[in-house]
């Protein structure tokens, strides 16, 4: 059987330059080919975006000299907050960071 050619006869299901066909060569123990390689990682890249576009409201990318300025100069609750989601440590660590770069 070619790579161009469907497993089993499911009308096109897991055909090569397709990402289900990414995952067929994969279950098969099989390099997948470099057309189900391109799908798989534009559906990758798609499903990403569709999770990221999802999560607005819920998560944002911040520069971490911007979290730490917000940070420092929060309440003591927001503070605790925001160990206990990004934890006591990497907020330390930021603003250890924060303290040498404006010193």
């Amino acid at each position: 059987m070619s790579d161009s050619t469907t497993v089993g006869d499911r009308s096109g299901v897991n055909r090569c330059g397709t990402d289900a066909g990414y995952h067929r060569h994969r279950r098969h123990g099989e390099t997948p080919c470099l057309a189900c390689r391109g799908a798989h990682s534009t559906a990758t890249r798609n499903r990403r975006r569709a999770a990221r576009v999802a999560d607005i409201g819920r998560m944002v990318n911040v520069p971490a000299q911007i979290l730490t300025r917000l940070y420092l100069n929060s309440t003591v609750d927001t503070q605790e907050a925001t160990e206990e989601v990004l934890g006591t440590d990497f907020m330390a660590e930021l603003v250890d960071e924060f303290d040498r770069r404006t010193a």
